[in-house]
C-alpha cells in the first residue's frame, strides 16, 4: 500500500485528470479499499479502464461489490472476525489519508471509542500511516473515558509507528495510565523514554505523588536534577506534596532552598504548597514565615494556615487566623469551616463551634456538608451533650463516622 498514490489521484497524477478532487470520490475510493483490500488493487482496476470511463466504471464496480460481496470475501472475513465496522473504517481511512479527523472525532464524541480504535487498527494493519492528529484525537477520547484497556490499545498503535517519537505523546500516556490507576504502566512508559523532557519528568513525578508513592516521586526528582533538567513549578509542587505525604521535613527544606534560588520563589501556588508541607510536618513557625512572605495571600493560603493551626491543636490561633482573613475582605470556604469545627471539637469550645456552624448558612450561604455535621456531632458528644448530638444526627443523612462519634462519646 502506498498512500501517496491517493494524493496523486486527487491532484490528477497518473492520468487521473483530477477526478478525485471531489472529496466524495476520495471517500468512495477508501470504501473500495475496504472491499478489495489495498489501494493498489483499486488503482490496478482503474488502469485497465480509461480516465473518461472512471466514474461510470467505479459506480458499476461499487454496485457490483455491494451486490456480490464474494469478490472481497477474504477481506470481509477479516472484518467479521475482528468485529470491524466497515463504514467507520472507510471514514477513518479518509481521515488518515487526507488529514481530516472529523469522522474519527465524531465516533469519539458519540462515545464509540472502541469502534474508533478498531477502525484505526484496521487501517494501520493495511499499511496506512498513523498521523499525530489521529493519535491526539484518540488521546482526548481516552482521557474522557479513562478506559485502561483502550489506553493499552492506543499505546500498541503508537509504539513503533511514525508518531512514536512525537513530542508529548509519552507524557500523555503517562498521565492517562496514572489517571486510570495503573502507576506500574505509567512508570514503564517513562522508563522507555530515552531522553525525558521537563514535561515528561513532570508527568511521572506528579503521577507517583498522586498515587501515594511519595518516596518514589522524590527519587525521580533527584534523578531529574542529576540529568541537568531544570525544574518547573509543577515539578516543585509535586515534589513538595511528596514531602508532605512522607513527612520528610529535611527534603522539604532542601527543595524550599532550591525554590528560593529559582524564578518561582514568589509563586503563590508553590507558596501555598510550602505552607501545607511545613504545617503537616509539624513546623508551624516555618509555615507562618512562608505565609507572611507571600506577596498576596489568597483563600488557599489562609485555608492552609488555618488547617495547620487546627491540626496542631492551636484552636485559638486557627480562629484568629479566620478572623484576620475576613478582615482582609476574603470570604471563607467550606474547607476552612471543617478545620475550625474540628479544632473547636478537640478544644472543647462548644459555643464557638456552634456559632461558626450557624454562620455558615446565615453569613456565608454555605450549606454544611456531612463532614461538617459529623464535626458538630463529635463536638457535642465530646462535651457530653449526647441528646443534642443524637438529635442532630436525625436531621441529615449521616454516614458511619457520625454514629461512631456518638457511640464513642457514650463511653
Amino acid at each position: 500500500l502506498r498512500p501517496a498514490l491517493l494524493s496523486q489521484w486527487m491532484h490528477g497524477g497518473h492520468g487521473g485528470g483530477g477526478v478525485l478532487k471531489n472529496m466524495g470520490w476520495a471517500e468512495h475510493l477508501m470504501g473500495r479499499v475496504a472491499c478489495y483490500g489495498t489501494v493498489s488493487t483499486v488503482i490496478g482496476r482503474h488502469t485497465r479502464n480509461s480516465s473518461a470511463n472512471f466514474a461510470s466504471c467505479e459506480l458499476r464496480s461499487l454496485r457490483h461489490c455491494r451486490e456480490t460481496p464474494s469478490e472481497g470475501k477474504a477481506d470481509e472475513r477479516h472484518l467479521q472476525e475482528s468485529s470491524r465496522d466497515e463504514s467507520a473504517r472507510r471514514l477513518v481511512g479518509y481521515g488518515v489519508t487526507f488529514g481530516s479527523v472529523g469522522a474519527l472525532s465524531k465516533l469519539c464524541e458519540e462515545g464509540r471509542l472502541d469502534e474508533a480504535l478498531q477502525a484505526v487498527e484496521s487501517m494501520q494493519q493495511q499499511g496506512i500511516r498513523l498521523s499525530t492528529n489521529i493519535v491526539h484525537c484518540l488521546l482526548k477520547a481516552c482521557t474522557r473515558k479513562k478506559d485502561l484497556n483502550a489506553i493499552r490499545r492506543l499505546q500498541v498503535l503508537i509504539v513503533g509507528s511514525e508518531v512514536d517519537s512525537a513530542a508529548g505523546l509519552h507524557d500523555h500516556l503517562i498521565r492517562l495510565f496514572a489517571s486510570s490507576g495503573s502507576l506500574l504502566e505509567a512508570n514503564r512508559v517513562f522508563e522507555k523514554v530515552a531522553k525525558p523532557s521537563v514535561y515528561t519528568w513532570s508527568a511521572i513525578i506528579s503521577a507517583n505523588t498522586k498515587l501515594g508513592q511519595g518516596e518514589r516521586a522524590l527519587q525521580l526528582y533527584h534523578k531529574m536534577q542529576q540529568s541537568n533538567v531544570k525544574s518547573n513549578k509543577y515539578i516543585y509542587t509535586a515534589a513538595l506534596k511528596a514531602c508532605t505525604e512522607t513527612a520528610d521535613l529535611t527534603q522539604g527544606r532542601l527543595i524550599h532552598g532550591q525554590i528560593v534560588e529559582s524564578e518561582f520563589k514568589s509563586d503563590v501556588v508553590i507558596g501555598n504548597t510550602l505552607i501545607d508541607m511545613y504545617a503537616k510536618c509539624g513546623s508551624l513557625e516555618e509555615a507562618r514565615k512562608v505565609f507572611d512572605g507571600l506577596p498576596n495571600q489568597n483563600v488557599v493560603s489562609w485555608a492552609a494556615m488555618i488547617a495547620g493551626y487546627a491540626q496542631s491543636g492551636n484552636c485559638r490561633l486557627a480562629i484568629q487566623c479566620l478572623e484576620d482573613m475576613k478582615q482582609h475582605g476574603l470570604k471563607p470556604v467550606d474547607v476552612i469551616f471543617t478545620s475550625i469545627l474540628a479544632a473547636c471539637s478537640h478544644a472543647g469550645l462548644v459555643d464557638e463551634g456552634c456559632r461558626y456552624f450557624k454562620s455558615m448558612r446565615e453569613e456565608h450561604d454555605i450549606i454544611p456538608s456531612i463532614e461538617q455535621y459529623n464535626c458538630m456531632v463529635d463536638l457535642l458528644g465530646r462535651a457530653g451533650h449526647l441528646n443534642e448530638a443524637e438529635d442532630l444526627l436525625q436531621t441529615f443523612q449521616s454516614d458511619i463516622i457520625g454514629w461512631r462519634s456518638l457511640l464513642t462519646a457514650c463511653r
